[in-house]
């Protein structure tokens, strides 16, 4: 019998969409998938006889089709779902590409936007299969305590002080009973934590902010993670909720305490970025270097230009602040014109 249930509800009339959600569905024995036309499903939710369903997918463009009784679009579907399933996520899909459809309407509709062409694949159905699990764990901390919700992101030790001032301050003392009061959404938490939390350095670094935060050149940095490896930390990477659709990430102060714990010398550790590298055997050649004076060591990582992800390592003295950001969170900088 199937453990989770997706509700597919979609336009398309030839049947080729009724197949990819069947195909979605037989791909684990734990899942399963009902499809639905839109005015089936607005029947369905008028009704209040809609399936406990842990998740649903819905067709952001929905009247391409012609003939069909139900003319609005997607993000409207998913603002009737959102009446009724006041707390279960609702993902859009499209064969378009993401960039197409971004807008602040989708993204306040759509917890998560993903494409067509690989909606039936096996690779999505463990991606939903793990995304309905996490969303489980969230409500499972509904009622407790603080410390139990940020259990879910399986932090380091001693951390929940420097969590607690970043997590928004209505899940301050933990995720509410109501689901329906402010604080009380497990959607919403969860959203924090993929679009912000998880996209935002700060306790959390990706690869390349922390090769560079280890004094490596970003591109040499897969050389050295077995040696980072050996060290006798328990968290050194992020495996909390929603870690399986995220790129991988290291927890910051936990690199500090893998270099610490790989010291052999008698030596302090002053200057991460420039003892990291001795610790770790790292070659001349693999030392990091600043995008814009080329010089070794750089500090932090900015953007190109403003707007722009931050992917370029980079001197303090070679970037500027765009905007800081709250708390533990890295400021936003963007490289400068000219090295100062």
């Amino acid at each position: 019998m199937s453990e989770y249930l997706i509700w597919w509800i979609d336009d398309n009339q030839d049947g080729e969409r009724e197949k990819a959600a069947n195909t979605l569905g037989e791909h684990l024995q734990s899942l399963s998938v009902k499809y639905s036309y839109p005015q089936d499903a607005s029947e369905i939710l008028s009704s209040n006889e809609y399936p406990d369903v842990d998740l649903i997918l819905i067709d952001w463009k929905l009247n391409e089709n012609e003939g069909v009784e139900y003319t609005a679009k997607g993000l409207t579907m998913a603002a009737t779902v959102r009446e009724q399933l006041v707390d279960t996520p609702i993902y859009g899909f499209s064969s378009e590409s993401l960039e197409t459809w971004s807008s602040p309407a989708t993204d306040e509709q759509f917890q998560e936007r993903l494409e067509l062409n690989r909606l039936d694949s096996r690779n999505s159905a463990e991606r939903l299969r793990d995304d309905i699990e996490d969303y489980r764990a969230i409500e499972d901390a509904r009622g407790d305590e603080f410390g139990t919700l940020v259990a879910t992101l399986n932090p380091p030790e001693d951390s929940e002080s420097e969590l607690k001032a970043l997590i928004p301050r209505e899940f301050s003392s933990g995720l509410k009973s109501d689901n329906t009061k402010r604080g009380g959404s497990r959607v919403e938490f969860a959203e924090w934590v993929s679009h912000r939390f998880l996209q935002t350095p700060g306790p959390l670094l990706n690869d390349t902010w922390t090769a560079t935060r280890l004094g490596i050149d970003k591109e040499s940095f897969e050389s050295y993670i077995e040696i980072l490896y050996d060290a006798d930390v328990e968290h050194l990477q992020y495996d909390g909720i929603f870690s399986h659709s995220h790129e991988r990430l290291w927890w910051s102060s936990e690199l500090v305490s893998a270099i610490v714990d790989l010291n052999t010398s008698d030596s302090l550790i002053s200057q991460l970025n420039k003892d990291a590298p001795e610790i770790l055997g790292v070659s001349e050649d693999d030392i990091a270097e600043c995008s814009l004076c080329g010089g070794q060591y750089p500090d932090t990582v900015a953007a190109v230009m403003e707007g722009e992800d931050a992917e370029e390592p980079t001197h303090y003295r070679c970037s500027h602040v765009h905007h800081s950001r709250e708390g533990s969170f890295e400021d936003y900088r963007v490289v400068s014109e000219t090295s100062q």
